[in-house]
Formats: C-alpha cells, structure tokens, sequence
C-alpha cells in the first residue's frame, strides 16, 4: 500500500472514531448525570415556591406570659416528704422543711389551677412556694408563673412536684424536670439536681380538715 492509500485510510478511521464518540458509555454517563441534577434542580424550585413561607413570629412559644389564672379549687393540705420533714412556706427567707407538724408555717394551702397543675400557698403567711429560672426555690409575695408546679402521683403513691414554666429545662435527668426536693437535712436541693426517684422529691399530700 502506496503512503497516500494509507493515510486515506487513517483520516477515514479517525473520523469514524470521533462519530461514535458522543455515544460511548462514559459520555452517556455525563449526559445522564447532567440531566439528573437538572431536574432535582428544578424539583427542588418548584417545592421551594410551593412551600409556605414560615416566620419566627409565627410559631409558638414554648410557655405564655400572660397572667395565671385564679384557682378553680383550693384545698387545705401539710405536705410531708419522704426525707421525714414537712414543707412549710415562711414570711420570707429560704425554702426548707420542718420537724414540727403543728408549725403554722407546714399549714398549706393548695390552689388547683389546671389539670394536674397547682400552686402552694401559706396558708398564715399568704406567701407561695415559687422557683425561679436557676432552679432556684423561693417565697414569692404574690402569685405568678414560677408558683405553677406539676403535680404527679408516682407508681409509688407519693406526689412529685415540678416547676411548670420551666419543665424541660433539665438535662440532668431524663424527665428534663425540674422537682420540688427536701434534703435529709431539711434544707431545699437545687432544681438541677433532682430526680424523680430520689426521696427528697417524693412527698404525701395529707388533706387537712375545713
């Protein structure tokens, strides 16, 4: 073969080549690749467009601001924990517990404002039992949201009381409560540390006479 037969040959050769270039496997690939991103592209923008915008504003806060409401019944009860002191709400200073059951600082009064949630009031002193944001327990002169407690009655029949506008804010323990809790030392346990198993959050609610 003469060397321009042979160069005709190797033109015509590499031409075919370059025809069946734009459908070999790895360029069908790309091509399939592409018009897949292409269309999630657009999948997304039209859910995107169809999709209602939500603002900040409009979604619900986790606990209201508005004023509590009054009691809808009230009972006259001593609360007595399982550590063997009984609550009492003084004139003012720190929450503690007492050994003496005819004090008339453990003469409570109990305001049922919701399902499940009361407040604890003195029934001498007027005071209420109130924690605070720290997991804080304190007297409170009048009755707000930090008064609201959650009161439960366990497996064990005794009741745990815990902060209503701060429920979830625990990560200490699995409820994320934060409990009501006498010491073996009559003296008040922080929030942070309580459990609902422990006998320093488990109290008897004894109803008291008219």
């Amino acid at each position: 073969m003469d060397l321009s037969a042979l160069t005709f040959v190797i033109v015509a050769f590499l031409t075919h080549c370059a025809s069946k270039g734009t459908s070999s496997p790895v360029n069908r690939k790309i091509r399939l690749h592409s018009g897949i991103k292409k269309t999630k592209s657009r999948a997304i923008s039209e859910r995107s467009s169809s999709e209602p915008v939500v603002r900040a504003a409009d979604l619900p806060t986790r606990r209201s601001t508005v004023k509590p409401p009054p009691a809808s019944l009230e009972e006259r009860v001593i609360i007595y924990s399982k550590t063997g002191y009984f609550l009492q709400i003084p004139f003012s200073g720190k929450i503690r517990g007492s050994l003496d059951k005819n004090s008339k600082f453990v003469q409570l009064v109990m305001e049922v404002v919701f399902t499940s949630v009361v407040r604890i009031k003195g029934e001498h002193t007027k005071n209420y039992l109130a924690m605070n944001s720290d997991g804080n327990l304190y007297v409170s002169k009048t009755a707000n949201e930090e008064c609201l407690f959650k009161e439960t009655m366990e497996r064990t029949d005794f009741h745990t009381f815990a902060s209503y506008a701060y429920s979830g804010k625990n990560a200490m323990n699995l409820s994320g409560e934060w409990y009501l809790a006498i010491k073996r030392n009559g003296k008040a346990r922080h929030a942070l540390n309580t459990t609902k198993r422990q006998k320093a959050t488990q109290f008897l609610v004894v109803r008291r006479g008219s």
